[in-house]
């Protein structure tokens, strides 16, 4: 069986990854049969040697490989003419014969493909499934059902309040609700503000600070600080496009002549993370912040097309930049 999972609910894609593992009986016999490859360090014969190995003592194996599919795509894009690239042209053939003692699961973040009949094969040789995010509409419902599972019972109102102060950030909301589970045992929207009002990064906010000021040696001081903490150069871009793009919509409604409440409203924010948006709108016209974001969406699809060192390539573009 070949699975390719991608999405945003990372915590029902994970789940469903785990699943998939604790499929092997018996456990003790789990760790021998389940392999994670680094596809990065891992060449095409590896990656056969290691997909047709038999399983030990039981009736099949499972391998995990996380962004296969995005790393063929920047090997196909970068036009690479060298044996180890090109043995990957094997890969769709081998995948039409695969060994049916292997479980092949590919875990991607997402899937964007235009125009390549490569990738394209490759992908019809799996079962795709698609982990989406729910939308900021459904997200109260998705955190009372998230709060459940923990055994916290909170309402829509609770929930809501939660889903303003944080937006629709899976990984940050599970955290906050395991917070929240411990400061109390009667979660009021007090507590909401108290516990997670500042969940969401705050070098983020820091880092875009120091961008409109044009101060890009405190950006890449906040942005380092972010990469110590585990996050991927995407991440940050990611985040701080998504910043951009929430300033410029404030810019709008507030020129159009929008209150904070109904500028929150439109923007699904409250407390801390709207303040920000709204002093940052101050700040900065609207043509520089056209500039910046289009320049970061341009990184972004750069660094998804070559295999350019992504902490590298953001430090490089923050130095250059020009406000």
């Amino acid at each position: 069986m070949k699975n390719l999972f991608y999405g945003e609910n990372y915590l029902a894609l994970n789940q469903a990854v785990t699943d998939i593992i604790n499929s092997i009986e018996p456990n003790e016999l789990k760790d021998v049969n389940f392999t994670k490859l680094d596809i990065v360090k891992t060449s095409y014969d590896d990656f056969v040697i290691s997909t047709s190995a038999i399983p030990f003592m039981v009736n099949k194996r499972i391998i995990i490989v996380q962004n296969l599919i995005s790393n063929l795509e920047k090997l196909k894009n970068n036009h690479s003419n060298n044996n180890q690239t090109n043995s990957w042209n094997n890969l769709p053939k081998y995948l039409k014969n695969f060994p049916a003692t292997t479980h092949l699961v590919v875990i991607e973040e997402a899937i964007k493909i235009k125009n390549n009949n490569f990738i394209q094969k490759i992908l019809d040789e799996f079962q795709i499934k698609n982990f989406r995010a729910p939308s900021i509409q459904e997200l109260p419902e998705w955190i009372m059902k998230r709060a459940e599972v923990k055994n916290i019972s909170i309402d829509f109102k609770i929930a809501k309040a939660i889903s303003d102060a944080v937006g629709v950030n899976l990984r940050i909301i599970d955290s906050e609700l395991e917070k929240l589970s411990l400061y109390t045992n009667n979660i009021t929207e007090k507590d909401v503000e108290k516990v997670v009002s500042h969940a969401t990064d705050p070098n983020i906010f820091h880092a875009v600070d120091a961008l409109l000021d044009n101060n890009k040696s405190i950006a890449l001081k906040h942005i380092k600080e972010l990469f110590i903490d585990g996050k991927r150069a995407s991440y940050i871009i990611n985040m701080i496009t998504r910043q951009l793009r929430l300033i410029l919509f404030a810019k709008h409604y507030y020129n159009i002549g929008y209150n904070e409440s109904r500028i929150g409203s439109l923007l699904s924010l409250r407390g801390y993370p709207l303040r920000k948006i709204l002093e940052q709108n101050l700040r900065i016209n609207r043509e520089i912040l056209v500039e910046i974001y289009s320049q970061l969406i341009k990184l972004d699809t750069s660094l998804k097309t070559s295999n350019i060192d992504e902490e590298f390539a953001l430090e490089i573009f923050i130095s250059g930049l020009r406000v």
